[in-house]
């Protein structure tokens, strides 16, 4: 690694924390309004974001190919697919780390509702959980 891919991974990192802290600050503000246009920035947020996908570490199949991911329950029993913000919620989550990668939170979404997922839950152990369902995929940009 060079010192310009360190300086590219801090920034990434900050980038990152940031989302974290506005996307805590909208949820809470929107969980407090009885406006559900409220949630608007939120969506419109996590559409533009980059987040982590977890996997599990569970054993590969024989080709060694296929990856794994967690699943979490909602208090309706539906399955969602656990992503998070930054590399802080993730280890909050899942302290004894484990392997992720970065993948655009819009393409998360389609896929995970794909797969049998109900939808997403963003930081599920952080101070504002936040859950996408179907409803929240959309044909465009949000504020196009």
């Amino acid at each position: 690694m060079n010192i310009f891919d360190s300086l590219n991974d801090e920034n990434d990192r900050q980038e990152r924390s940031g989302l974290t802290t506005r996307l805590v600050a909208a949820a809470a503000e929107a969980s407090g309004s009885s406006d559900p246009e409220a949630w608007e920035p939120v969506i419109d947020m996590l559409y533009r974001a980059t987040i982590i996908l977890p996997f599990t570490d569970g054993d590969e199949d024989a080709s060694g190919s296929e990856e794994s991911v967690p699943v979490v329950a909602n208090e309706e029993g539906e399955h969602l697919l656990p992503v998070f913000t930054d590399e802080t919620e993730l280890d909050s989550w899942r302290p004894h780390g484990g392997r992720y990668t970065h993948l655009e939170t819009a393409e998360v979404l389609k896929v995970a509702v794909q797969q049998g997922f109900t939808g997403l839950v963003i930081n599920p152990s952080g101070e504002t959980p936040i859950e996408l369902g179907a409803e929240n995929i959309q044909n465009e940009e949000p504020g196009d």
